[in-house]
């Protein structure tokens, strides 16, 4: 006899602890994160066209993005002050990426959120986020 299936949306997936890490989303397919770690330079271009790619899926806000595409790009100098991290693929591949600004005092804000259209909804945003608590955490 099996167990009675739950109704309801299903309870969101946990990463496992450390890097690497597997997160087992809805459809069934597991995203493995190797590494988050911070950009390097050489990355800028990469992750400015990671940025178009996962603005352009919200159709509501293409026609803002075609007359603004200078809003659209990591710039190098928070690569340079260390406040760009990315979320690497087993195959070396930019999953996601994360911008962290500090606020008035002693707040640190997340100030950008972007993860590749191809890897969402597999707790790729969810993990860049809790590395920017917890890096905000250890910083006080």
């Amino acid at each position: 006899m099996q167990p009675p299936r739950r109704s309801g949306p299903r309870p969101a997936p946990r990463p496992l602890r450390g890097l690497p890490f597997a997160v087992l989303c809805d459809s069934g397919a597991v995203a493995v994160i190797a590494q988050i770690r911070c950009a390097v330079p050489l990355e800028q271009s990469a992750l400015g066209e990671l940025h178009r790619r996962s603005s352009w899926v919200w159709e509501e806000d293409r026609a803002a993005l075609q007359a603004h595409p200078d809003a659209l790009g990591v710039s190098l100098a928070a690569i340079a002050e260390r406040r760009v991290r990315v979320a690497v693929g087993e195959a070396g591949e930019l999953l996601g990426f994360s911008i962290v600004a500090d606020g008035a005092g002693a707040v640190c804000e997340l100030y950008d959120l972007f993860v590749d259209p191809g890897f969402l909804r597999q707790g790729i945003g969810r993990a860049l986020v809790d590395d920017a608590a917890k890096r905000a955490s250890i910083a006080g």
